[in-house]
């Protein structure tokens, strides 16, 4: 496997206001559209229902990191391997998966694990220190350069 540009990249991650405003707004809209419309009142309730299981998850996986799989701190080595700490401990090798989507406000990872599992992790600007955002973004780029 050919060298990633750049040092080993180490960053710690902590819970995010933004994703936690915007997750209880996305979901809020989604409430008041179950509620609008002229649906059964039975499957109006069980979107609801769905709606607030999926703010729950969102909220405690991405944006509080208050669930045991919430992902507490990326590690990228200079061949491309990624280590994900769980909260509840657990590290994870995984492998960035189709590259990433890179904002100067957010970075969203798709990787894969070694147990051929999934993992989205959500990178907000004010989940981790400016330098370490802005040395993701560039490495995610040179790294995305170098495979064209």
């Amino acid at each position: 496997m050919r060298d990633v540009p750049g040092p080993a990249l180490f960053m710690p991650l902590r819970p995010s206001r933004r994703l936690a405003w915007t997750f209880g707004g996305l979901h809020l809209g989604a409430v008041a559209c179950a509620l609008g419309n002229d649906l059964a009142i039975e499957v109006r309730l069980l979107v609801l229902v769905c709606v607030m299981l999926s703010a729950w998850c969102c909220l405690a996986v991405h944006a509080t990191a208050g669930s045991a799989r919430s992902i507490v701190v990326l590690a990228w080595d200079r061949q491309g391997q990624w280590r994900l700490v769980q909260r509840d401990g657990r590290v994870l090798d995984a492998w960035l998966e189709h590259g990433a989507y890179s904002h100067p406000m957010l970075v969203a990872l798709a990787l894969r694990t070694k147990d051929h599992g999934r993992r989205r992790v959500l990178v907000v600007a004010d989940r981790v220190d400016a330098d370490h955002m802005r040395r993701l973004r560039v490495r995610l780029r040179t790294t995305s350069a170098q495979r064209l």
